[in-house]
């Protein structure tokens, strides 16, 4: 999950959306990251870090001196202005979709989103819009995409430029996030602020961010999520319209101000004790 790592050598600190592996002993970093050392010295272009007792070997990793810490891309995105998505994508213009945002890691549980999107194929016309670069859980996603009946209605696509990735998460009918565990969950935040209705793993950090306004998983099975998919797709008009602009309010009353706000109110009080 997100959070703070301490290496071994020379008491490096750092800052970073990671990935643990606890069978290989591998930390995975976002390469969307740019983590600052204790010292004065920043990790840019991060790889992966092997943890080796109380060494630790750098992988594809370069240092470059900065003096603050830094990070590309944090927040959720601007959801105020609308686009087609048709025309900023190679989407069709004319489909239905269930949206997922999310590299295939192992823990993302992408592969169990197409395996109850499986299940629903003969009920719904929607297609499934995969956002994400390939990662560890790649074979996983593959095998399953491959037992599909029809995979022409599975739409990937590596990396998108913001605008058409609002657009992607304005004109979805659906937003899955089945993650077993987030840093935060950025993408559920933002598909609330572009109005699209959003299931979400009950795990982690994730109800939190969602609050009472997503619909959650109770159980981490294809079937399981099938059946909800199936029961947030099938919502009356009024319940969604509803149930959005809740979810908007809600959303609404993240950001990076309060955060700060509260994180510096806790350490003054951890500090005064």
């Amino acid at each position: 999950g997100e959070g703070t790592v301490r290496v071994a050598s020379g008491g490096i600190y750092l800052t970073a959306d990671t990935t643990f592996d606890m069978a290989n002993g591998l930390l995975e970093w976002s390469d969307s990251w740019i983590a600052e050392s204790g010292g004065n010295y920043t990790l840019t272009n991060l790889g992966s870090i092997t943890l080796e007792g109380a060494e630790t070997r750098y992988t594809n990793v370069a240092l470059e001196n900065h003096g603050i810490i830094r990070h590309i891309g944090t927040g959720p995105l601007d959801m105020t202005a609308s686009h087609r998505a048709g025309s900023l994508t190679n989407l069709p213009g004319n489909i239905s979709y269930i949206l997922c945002v999310a590299h295939t890691y192992p823990h993302k549980r992408v592969h169990t989103l197409i395996q109850a999107f499986g299940l629903i194929l003969d009920k719904f016309p929607h297609h499934l819009v995969l956002v994400g670069k390939p990662r560890r859980g790649e074979p996983a996603v593959q095998n399953a995409i491959e037992k599909l009946p029809n995979r022409a209605r599975i739409h990937r696509m590596n990396t998108l430029e913001y605008k058409a990735l609002k657009a992607i998460y304005q004109q979805a009918d659906l937003f899955v996030l089945p993650s077993e565990y987030e840093g935060f969950g950025l993408p559920l935040l933002e598909s609330l602020l572009a109005g699209t209705p959003a299931i979400a793993n009950n795990k982690g950090s994730l109800p939190e961010v969602g609050g009472e306004h997503v619909a959650y998983l109770a159980k981490d099975d294809p079937h399981s999520l099938a059946d909800k998919i199936q029961e947030v797709l099938t919502l009356s008009a009024s319940d969604k319209e509803a149930r959005v602009a809740r979810a908007k309010s809600w959303a609404r009353t993240f950001s990076w101000e309060k955060s700060a706000s509260e994180t510096l109110a806790v350490l003054r009080r951890l500090a005064s004790t």
